[in-house]
């Protein structure tokens, strides 16, 4: 039996720099209802993608049935926007509000952490909960009964507006939080707290990420570097120690094996321009450089209400590219950046919001990032619009609220987008509030490679007492030729696999060149597997000396 198989390359394989966006426009476009037919009152929209499976996470606060209070809801979808698992609760303490809701998919397993605030309680309190995203096995209207997990251990005051990301070195979860009772000397701080992933318990106390604690420090962006394993974290500050103005401030946090705990850098301004206010930071890594980004708002520096700004750095921290404007307009308010990073072709697609009195549609602008000339280069002379079927209707009057949120989806190539659907009349009284999202076709001739969010199988001489777990209905491994063409390795590597009585299920074979091979098969094209999630199955991976290599998995299936 022939099995479905797909070839991933590497970026070894292939020139990055040969590729780049074909068009000036991201293309032809769709929108969606998040929330359902019984509910035109979604906020704070929250999307994030399984970049193996494709699948796509949606969260947003949303009344109860009572109409009183808000929870925090959720709902799935397949990479073509058709609903997995409709609208289901988050939260199991309700009452009062559930507000401010962030979603993070793990990309190393069929899981997904979603954070919010809650005050059900009394003040508001940050709290966790960790969910399968096999849609198959998982019966999500029992998510809400599951425990959840308080994030501060700090408890007095209010402690609000999570942020998360994952550390896949020490399969750890890092939520960052808000704190408004002055934990840290003086009004506003920024904490974190560690989780271990697999056991989802906390490790140690929450921890301080600002230095300087004078004025208010607001967290706004946190992720760990994939290729140094460093803690990267930026806040919008007022603090004295900086200037009187809110800057954007970054720090840097090293992992300190002795002490089990994140030994942070000196506190640095990013933004060069410090006249009036530069607010509401986002960060985006590069997993494939280590090259990161800082885009924000500024109240000042366009001459003309908010403008949008950026600054790229190395891996190592060093500037490459100096503040820079990202929209070719300044007249009246850009704001509010959200950049998705092709890690493929170096491009950015840099959205924010346009806003005329208070009213704000959706822009972006592509740029290319040169990181060996250290230049950035606009494909597009002019912001492009991205209208929400022609209609004006995103709030924007709370500049500090993350009202839209963007995705890039590796599976399909294509553009997530999630956003809250505002309607004020003139006394700034909410008329219409309807969680949606829109979906881009990203204009981009580069494969979907996904190497850099997967894990791998390591092939052994011998088996072993391990196992490796398929991943979306994949199994994934690599393989490494090691003897170059002058010892005519061939260009084919043949491989079997066997159920526990050894008999063959499926043989193929694969095309590889010198050095790294990576490759997933499609589980799903052997028909006799399985599915009972209880027997394992061995590969046994044949080169052209007849040299064997093997590996045992266990194959879960995945809907």
């Amino acid at each position: 039996m022939q099995l479905l198989i797909r070839l991933i390359l590497t970026v070894f394989i292939f020139s990055i720099a040969a590729l780049r966006l074909s068009a000036q426009s991201l293309g032809s476009s769709a929108d969606y209802n998040i929330s359902p037919q019984d509910s035109s009152t979604g906020r704070s929209m929250f999307v994030d993608v399984h970049k193996v499976t494709g699948k796509i996470v949606y969260i947003w606060n949303d009344l109860d049935s009572v109409g009183t209070t808000r929870d925090i809801y959720c709902a799935i979808y397949k990479n073509d926007m058709t609903p997995l698992v409709s609208r289901f609760r988050i939260n199991k303490n309700s009452g009062n509000e559930q507000i401010y809701a962030k979603v993070k998919v793990n990309q190393q397993d069929s899981t997904f952490v979603v954070a919010w605030a809650s005050n059900h309680s009394g003040s508001y309190d940050v709290f966790v909960k960790k969910i399968s995203l096999n849609t198959a096995s998982t019966n999500y209207a029992n998510v809400k009964t599951a425990s959840e997990s308080l994030v501060n251990n700090i408890t007095a005051g209010d402690q609000n507006v999570p942020f998360l990301t994952f550390d896949y070195f020490k399969n750890e979860l890092i939520v960052g939080f808000r704190d408004q009772n002055g934990t840290d000397g003086s009004s506003t701080g920024a904490f974190a707290r560690r989780f271990n992933y697999g056991a989802f318990t906390t490790i140690n106390n929450q921890f301080q990420i600002n230095n300087y604690s004078t004025g208010a420090q607001h967290l706004n962006s946190i992720d760990i570097s994939p290729v140094t394993g460093e803690l990267i974290t930026l806040c919008q500050s007022n603090s004295a120690a900086e200037t009187s103005n809110y800057n954007v401030i970054k720090r840097i946090f090293t992992y300190n094996s002795v002490t089990n705990n994140y030994d942070g850098q000196t506190e640095t301004v990013v933004n060069s321009y410090t006249t009036g206010g530069q607010i509401n930071p986002w960060l985006v890594i590069n997993s494939n450089t280590g090259d990161y980004l800082a885009a924000w708002t500024d109240d000042t520096q366009d001459l003309s209400g908010y403008g949008v700004y950026s600054k790229i750095f190395n891996k190592l921290h060093t500037q490459t590219i100096a503040d820079f404007r990202v929209s070719n307009a300044t007249a009246n308010n850009q704001l509010t950046l959200r950049p998705v990073w092709d890690i493929f072709t170096n491009n950015i697609v840099y959205f924010f919001l346009y806003s005329v009195s208070n009213l704000s549609t959706l822009q972006y602008r592509i740029f290319t990032y040169n990181d060996q000339a250290n230049t950035i280069t606009a494909v597009n002379s002019t912001d492009q619009s991205a209208l929400w079927n022609g209609s004006s209707d995103i709030n924007t009057y709370n500049y500090y609220a993350s009202n839209f949120s963007t995705v890039y989806n590796p599976v399909n190539q294509k553009l997530y987008i999630a956003y809250d659907r505002y309607r004020y009349n003139v006394s700034y009284n909410s008329t219409q509030s309807n969680g949606k999202a829109r979906v881009f076709i990203y204009s981009n001739p580069s494969i979907s490679a996904i190497t850099d969010y997967i894990s791998y199988a390591e092939l052994k001489t011998d088996l072993d007492g391990g196992y490796y777990t398929s991943i979306g209905n994949k199994f994934y491994f690599k393989y490494i030729e090691k003897y170059n063409q002058g010892a005519s390795p061939g260009t084919v590597l043949n491989y079997k696999i066997f159920d526990y009585k050894r008999n063959v299920l499926g043989t193929a074979s694969l095309n590889k060149v010198y050095g790294v091979n990576y490759y997933s098969v499609d589980l799903r094209g052997i028909a006799s597997l399985n599915t009972n999630n209880q027997n394992y199955y061995t590969l046994e991976v044949y080169n052209d000396k007849g040299e064997k290599s093997i590996l045992r998995f266990k194959y879960i299936p995945e809907y």
